[in-house]
């Protein structure tokens, strides 16, 4: 017998009961707030993390990472080797840069509990590591957007899914027998089950709470290339997310390696010897921020 299929809900539906997800954190706020005015300076950006001293110490093992080993060696002499107060971190970065890296980092507690399940978070977050990691690196090597967005874009591209796991568990489960039975990617059994994937829900929710819109594009776009009028910056996350699931660097769900769009292929402009050419500094950088993310190997970002 056909397996019956749970009635198709919205987005704000699975968004609505959840007060985090309403709100983000009052830290996050302070962030948006240096972003958005074209004349904050360094301390400011440095206060505005200052306040949460969680978010501070992991933006500063961030920045003490393999992540930024290069810039900081080309610096060398202004800098002691390891970075140890946020002004410094700033400068070493920069002040939009650090604040859209602590903007995504901020959130990150928001998405910890997925019924396990469905699946491993550890193994979630070093997906979501590994996609920040190759994002970073693709936009490093092609010049399509700023490295740190497409990092904090590639660490928040399935966040969607541990929304849709914890909200619409009922939907979510019968897209995984889906996904399954059709040999097809999780993200197409979604939006056959839900009317929606995890990539469209978290834009949703990033455009609610007013993330700067390329970093929302990027995130809700990164499975539909035809949807943006510029596919660029999406065509970044898209081909990262191929590269972190064909490597196996950990899982997020999706059992099955999606295929390249070719128009994302296209936008990024590497080839296939290039590409492999990145990825030894893709390890680098995901074993580097796991570590600072994870630095007892145990726990969640």
């Amino acid at each position: 017998t056909a397996e019956a299929v749970p009635e198709r809900v919205t987005m704000d539906a699975v968004l609505g009961d959840e007060p985090q997800l309403v709100s983000p954190p009052e830290v996050y706020l302070r962030i948006s707030e240096v972003l958005g005015n074209p004349a904050s300076t360094v301390d400011d950006a440095a206060a505005s993390i200052r306040h949460d001293p969680s978010l501070a110490a992991k933006l500063l093992r961030l920045v003490n990472s393999s992540y930024y080993a290069r810039t900081m060696r080309a610096m060398r002499g202004r800098f002691p080797a390891k970075i140890d107060s946020l002004s410094r971190a700033v400068s070493v970065v920069g002040t939009r840069q650090l604040a859209t890296l602590a903007l995504g980092v901020s959130v990150l507690p928001l998405f910890q509990d997925i019924p396990q399940k469905w699946f491993n978070m550890r193994l979630f977050w070093e997906h979501s590591v590994g996609c920040a990691a190759a994002a970073q690196t693709l936009a490093a090597a092609t010049g399509l957007v700023n490295p740190e967005t497409a990092f904090v874009a590639g660490l928040l591209h399935d966040i969607g899914r541990v929304i849709a796991f914890k909200q619409a568990p009922v939907h979510m489960a019968a897209a995984l027998r889906r996904a399954e039975a059709d040999a097809c990617p999780l993200h197409l059994a979604e939006r056959e089950v839900l009317g929606f994937d995890h990539a469209a829900l978290a834009g949703h929710l990033l455009e609610k709470w007013q993330f700067p819109a390329n970093l929302e594009k990027m995130v809700r776009c990164h499975h539909n290339l035809r949807e943006p009028f510029v596919v660029d910056e999406p065509a970044v996350i898209h081909l990262a997310d191929v590269i972190a699931t064909a490597m196996g660097w950990g899982g997020s769900g999706n059992r099955r390696v999606p295929p390249v769009d070719p128009v994302a292929w296209e936008a990024v402009g590497l080839t296939g010897e290039g590409l492999a050419g990145l990825v030894p500094e893709m390890e680098e950088r995901l074993a580097g921020t796991m570590r600072s993310f994870f630095p007892d190997h145990q726990g969640l970002p």
